[in-house]
């Protein structure tokens, strides 16, 4: 709450500091709206992009998984 009234925030993913009887929140990324409405909204698209983020890199995992494999079985194919 400030001098424009409440403010909601809408966050991704957050690590909490509690020290002292005060919490501290560090995140990412997140979004401030002043209707509960908008902040759900934020938070959706903050969601999708974090959704979409993590299917990226499983899909460079993947890859990875599949070159060592590749690599590997060709290491063994010429040390016969």
């Amino acid at each position: 709450e400030d001098e424009d009234g409440d403010g909601y925030v809408a966050v991704s993913s957050a690590v909490l500091e509690l020290t002292a009887g005060r919490c501290r929140v560090m995140a990412p990324e997140a979004a401030l709206a002043r209707d509960p409405d908008d902040a759900a909204r934020s938070l959706s698209r903050l969601r999708e992009i974090r959704t979409d983020a993590v299917a990226r890199r499983r899909g460079v995992i993947a890859d990875l998984e599949r070159e060592v494999l590749r690599r590997l079985a060709h290491a063994m194919r010429e040390d016969r």
